[in-house]
């Protein structure tokens, strides 16, 4: 049985491992952390672990974070990714680089 530590400790492993200007899904995050599915989850421990790189995780259809839209978008383009309208404008699919 997966404890919320172990699948915390997948999700962490995941997302601190991405590079400056990947994106990713947060269903690509569960499914790389061995927990396909659990997308939500993933948003929850997001939230709650300071210091990871949290924007460079989306939704499946490339929008921002509700709320962080803004902050999201910044980083983002610090990192080289170009977002419009709230959403990650990328020739690919999100996190397809990744």
């Amino acid at each position: 049985m997966v404890t919320p530590t172990d699948f915390r400790a997948a999700v962490v492993g995941v997302v601190v491992a991405l590079d400056p200007g990947d994106v990713v899904t947060y269903g690509q995050v569960a499914r790389i952390a061995g927990h396909p599915g659990a997308a939500r989850r993933v948003g929850t421990v997001l939230r709650q672990e300071s210091g990871l790189p949290w924007w460079r995780v989306v939704h499946a259809n490339g929008t921002l974070v509700v709320g962080l839209e803004d902050l999201q978008a910044t980083r983002l383009a610090q990192e080289g990714v170009q977002c419009q309208g709230h959403r990650v404008l990328r020739g690919e699919a999100p996190g397809a680089g990744s």
